[in-house]
């Protein structure tokens, strides 16, 4: 079985990460974790997996082969029919395997909503599966909406995002100072976005520009050309 090279640690602490594959039903779940998976949960983690398969290794306390850390992705796993997985073990007492369950399991970070949704509407309009991310299109319409109340009403956002901001796309390429940057947020519905993804391309073959920013400056132009030079038409 593949074993993980040796890493530096700090003093005290094992030098030898043992991640090792080893058979599903040769690890157990955690009877008394602290930490519920409903089966909405459960559900989610099988997309993550099936896109990403497993990208963090089960912690697994070395002497009982009790999962510490994982107990969710062990039930997805069995769900998705695996029948081997990535596993670190851990040398510890019960005390400690108690004690390090819980802070793995412990959160104290949240989303900035605003740079969330930009990230996500950035990952429907390349057609990725958003279950895999672990929400849904609805839920994504949901924050839209509730994003586009909060702007109406003035309220103001402490986070990192920009709450009319929909920021660069996911190929992150900006140039202009973002002080000079004021950007401008569609709030899109589940079921307009399509049609509004290929309104812009369309555009954007028509007028030979490249993105999105161009197309619907020049969209604009010609309209408002159109509006004061009705002659012109």
């Amino acid at each position: 079985m593949a074993r993980a090279k040796a890493v530096k640690q700090p003093d005290g602490v094992q030098t030898q990460v043992p991640r090792i594959m080893v058979p599903l039903d040769s690890v157990h779940e955690d009877m008394a974790n602290s930490n519920v998976h409903d089966d909405a949960d459960v559900t989610s983690i099988m997309a993550k997996l099936a896109t990403f398969g497993q990208v963090e290794p089960l912690v697994v306390q070395a002497s009982t082969r009790k999962v510490i850390g994982g107990n969710g992705r062990l039930h997805a796993m069995r769900r998705l029919g695996w029948t081997e997985c990535w596993v670190n073990l851990e040398e510890c007492d019960n005390v400690t395997a108690t004690a390090m369950g819980i802070a793995l399991n412990t959160r104290k970070s949240h989303f900035d909503e605003p740079t969330l949704v930009k990230h996500l509407r950035a990952l429907q309009s390349e057609s990725f599966n958003l279950a895999s991310t672990g929400f849904e299109d609805e839920e994504v319409d949901a924050m839209c909406e509730r994003l586009a109340r909060q702007i109406s009403s003035g309220v103001e956002f402490d986070g990192g995002g920009d709450p009319a901001g929909v920021g660069p796309g996911l190929d992150g390429d900006f140039e202009i100072p973002p002080s000079q940057v004021r950007m401008v947020q569609l709030f899109l519905t589940n079921a307009t976005f399509p049609a509004f993804r290929e309104a812009v391309d369309a555009l954007s073959r028509e007028y030979g520009l490249s993105n999105d920013t161009d197309t619907v400056m020049e969209c604009l132009r010609r309209a408002a050309n159109r509006i004061e030079q009705p002659d012109a038409r």
